[in-house]
């Protein structure tokens, strides 16, 4: 256990803070260490897990997690406890990975600034399924060879925000890949926002239901043909490899702002 590498996780008590709190107790290289939380503190992070008692109480201050000094933060909480919370990791020059959404551009303008200062890794991951990122990947790749796309994310009743991160991300490797992807245009809309919104001029749709947990529709459309590339998440634990994978990279002293799990993915290949 000396060689494994000592987790801390913010958002610590939400379903997806849970999952990874079993993942590390599962995991040969990792080691739960830290758990912070405005909900269930003082209780066994473990325990609240179903993964057995692991004498780590959950805290709602921030310095004393801090002051655990696991080896990295994974912060899997909401944009406004990231944006409050991170500059205080990166003070702290202790790697982080993040997989909430929501967060300003401005402040990671400041968490870049942060990272580079303290020589450690800040690693924004939209999405940590491998499916959902091989998804993408094939969406960059596509988008030269059409002229039009479309995408339909749909999640969970209980998700706040909408679109999702990982469409947002979506559109943004599109359109970099192909600055002329436009809309397809419509005339007249009898219903208002019956065609969704649009960013960078692609339509985005977010469907909120029961029943779903996360999967998204990139939709090509060219002369005479569609091209549908879907990737749906059945359980949480889908997330974890990813989860796992992205700890490890950014425990390897890879310093800077980095978003998305492509050089993460490169790097387990290398490994």
């Amino acid at each position: 256990m000396n060689d494994s590498i000592t987790v801390g996780v913010i958002g610590a008590a939400g379903r997806m803070g849970l999952e990874i709190c079993r993942a590390l107790v599962a995991a040969n290289e990792l080691q739960p260490h830290a758990a912070l939380d405005t909900a269930n503190a003082g209780k066994d992070w473990g325990t609240l897990a179903g993964a057995g008692e692991l004498g780590i109480a959950i805290t709602d201050d921030i310095e004393r997690f801090l002051a655990e000094a696991p080896d990295v933060v994974v912060d899997v909480s909401v944009g406004a406890a990231v944006v409050e919370n991170i500059p205080f990791v990166l003070k702290a020059k202790i790697p982080v990975v993040i997989g909430a959404t929501g967060i300003p551009n401005d402040s990671i303008d400041v968490f870049e600034k942060l990272a580079e200062e303290a020589g450690v890794c800040c690693l924004i991951v939209p999405n940590f399924s491998i499916g959902a990122n091989l998804m993408i990947d094939i969406a960059r790749r596509t988008a030269p060879f059409f002229g039009t796309v479309e995408v339909i994310e749909r999640h969970h009743s209980g998700k706040k925000d909408a679109p999702s991160g990982t469409a947002i991300f979506t559109v943004s490797e599109m359109v970099a890949a192909n600055p002329r992807l436009a809309e397809a245009e419509t005339e007249r809309e009898s219903l208002a926002h019956v065609r969704g919104g649009t960013l960078d001029e692609v339509h985005v749709h977010s469907v909120r239901l029961p029943g779903i947990l996360a999967e998204q529709n990139v939709i090509f459309g060219g002369q005479g043909e569609t091209l549908e590339i879907t990737h749906r998440s059945i359980s949480r634990e889908c997330f974890m490899p990813g989860v796992i994978l992205a700890i490890k990279f950014a425990a390897a002293a890879y310093p800077g702002l980095i978003i998305g799990l492509d050089q993460v993915l490169r790097f387990a290949e290398g490994n």
